[in-house]
Parts: structure tokens; sequence; C-alpha cells
């Protein structure tokens, strides 16, 4: 097929392209007028009576007032569907597992548990899932830092890489943890 904007002969990769690429599509779009037309558009009486009922429907207005903040500040109705006051949830409590379980603290663990099972929440679930999560952010970490160390080893190249490798296992720069993500990736 012949572009109509460059002239050059081009293979359709879908049924209704036109343009040989990108820029042509974006070079004909300005040459149609595209966004002056939407400007025109905007301006038709026909658009501008219904901008007018819009605005002054009683509906748009109930919504207006029913997610407008109040006086203090405080929201007074929220979009999303909110649980009960005190109530907890599933991601909720898998956020504070998690917390806990950075911090070591059993004391809170065992409250969140307490109150995941108040809940009817399946709280030794959402505790597995909460390990599960810390651990593979502890995993992204040194995958993170293996890549780092990969790079650094492939600019010094072949030789060189390896006795970087051995100073830094020697030194005590890598970790168990880092060097067998460091194995995995090679």
């Amino acid at each position: 097929m012949m572009c109509n904007i460059c002239k050059r002969e081009f293979v359709k990769n879908v049924h209704n392209q036109k343009y040989c690429s990108s820029k042509c599509n974006s070079k004909a779009y300005y040459l149609r007028g595209g966004k002056d037309k939407m400007k025109e558009y905007a301006k038709r009486p026909s658009f501008i009576k219904y901008q007018k009922e819009y605005n002054a429907s009683e509906r748009r207005k109930e919504v207006a007032l029913k997610y407008e903040r109040s006086e203090k500040g405080i929201a007074k109705l929220k979009r999303y569907r909110a649980t009960e006051k005190g109530k907890m949830t599933r991601d909720k409590a898998r956020e504070l597992f998690k917390d806990g379980i950075e911090r070591k603290d059993k004391n809170f663990l065992r409250e969140i548990y307490v109150s995941a099972l108040n809940n009817n929440l399946d709280a030794e679930k959402l505790f597995k899932q909460a390990r599960t999560s810390i651990k593979s952010d502890i995993t992204f970490e040194f995958k993170k830092d293996a890549y780092k160390i990969i790079d650094r080893l492939q600019l010094l190249g072949g030789e060189r890489g390896g006795q970087e490798l051995q100073r830094m296992r020697e030194a005590g720069e890598l970790s168990p943890e880092l060097e067998k993500q460091l194995m995995k990736i090679l």
C-alpha cells in the first residue's frame, strides 16, 4: 500500500492502517485540522446547549453536593465502598501482619491474629501471604543487587571480572543470599 503523506510503499500491520508510521499519522491529523475541528465543534450552538443543560441538571447538582467537602474539611461521602467502622479488611490485616513480622513483635502479631479471627477473616492464610510477600520483597532486593554486580563484572571483562568476584567473596561483600541469586542468574 502507498502512504498518502510520504508517498512510500509499506505493508499493513492492521487491516485499517492508512499511513506507514506514527509520524505520518500525526502529520495527517494536523493536516486534517484535528485539534481545530474539535474547537470548532465546541463552538456549535447544539454543543453549547448540551453543556448548559448538563451544567444546570438537577442530577449533576445532587452528585456535586453529595461528594463535596463539609465545612470542617471532612468528606461527606466517599466514592468507594467502605467497611463498617472499626472492621478489619483482608488487605489491612495483611499489611498489619507484614509490619508485625518486620518488627518481630509477637504480641502485636497475636493481637492482629485475634482481630482477624473476630472479623471472620482467615488469619492463618493472611499471615502466610504476608510472610510470602516479605520473602519476595527480600528476594527482589537481592536480585537487583545481583544484576548490578553482574553489570559491573561484565564491564571489567572475563578474567578481571572473575578476580573481582573472588575479591568480593573474600572481603565478605557477598552475603549467602546474594551469592545464591548470582548463581541463579549466571
